[in-house]
């Protein structure tokens, strides 16, 4: 199932990297360069956290954000393989 997971991802970056060719599912993948953009920046966010004064707490809000985004680039990549004709 990763497989065809990181295959999709493949797919959908090469369609956010602004390629001019039409495509029968631009929503879905649209949808899905939003989110891996949403992902990217909670990992951005996570990086940024300084060990020196981010608590536990912080720490652990900042996975579950990561964790949420993951969760909506991989729907997101569900419903480009449904739209795909």
């Amino acid at each position: 199932m990763r497989h065809r997971s990181a295959l999709s991802l493949a797919i959908v970056v090469g369609a956010c990297s602004g390629s001019s060719t039409p495509s029968p599912q631009p929503a879905a993948e649209a949808a899905t360069c939003t989110a891996l953009q949403a992902w990217s920046d909670e990992m951005r966010a996570f990086a940024a956290l300084d060990p020196a004064t981010a608590t536990a707490d912080d720490v652990s809000a900042q996975r579950d954000a990561i964790t949420t985004a993951w969760d909506a680039v991989q729907a997101s990549l569900t419903d480009v393989k449904a739209s795909d004709k």
